[in-house]
C-alpha cells in the first residue's frame, strides 16, 4: 500500500474564514458592550451611594442599615433552620 500526497494550490474555503473572522468580531464587540455597559453601571450605583449618604447623613444610614439587618436576621435563622 501506498500513500499518495495531493498539494493544491487552490485556496481552502474563503468564505468559512471570513465566517470565522465576523463571529470572532461580533463576540468581540458583545463583550466589549457589556464591560462597558458594566462599567457604568457601577458607576452610577457609586454615585448613587453617595448622592444617598451625603443627604441622609452617616449616622442615619448606619441606622437604618442595622435596623434592616435586625428584620432580616430572624427569617435567616429560620430559613438555614430547614
Amino acid at each position: 500500500m501506498r500513500t499518495v500526497y495531493v498539494i493544491t494550490d487552490a485556496p481552502r474555503r474563503p468564505w468559512r474564514r471570513r465566517a470565522r473572522a465576523l463571529a470572532s468580531a461580533v463576540v468581540a464587540a458583545v463583550l466589549l458592550a457589556l464591560a462597558v455597559l458594566g462599567t457604568a453601571l457601577v458607576l452610577l450605583i457609586g454615585a448613587l451611594d453617595a448622592l444617598i449618604a451625603a443627604a441622609l447623613g452617616t449616622r442615619r444610614l448606619a441606622y437604618i442599615c442595622r435596623l434592616l439587618r435586625q428584620a432580616i436576621r430572624p427569617d435567616r435563622k429560620e430559613d438555614f433552620r430547614d
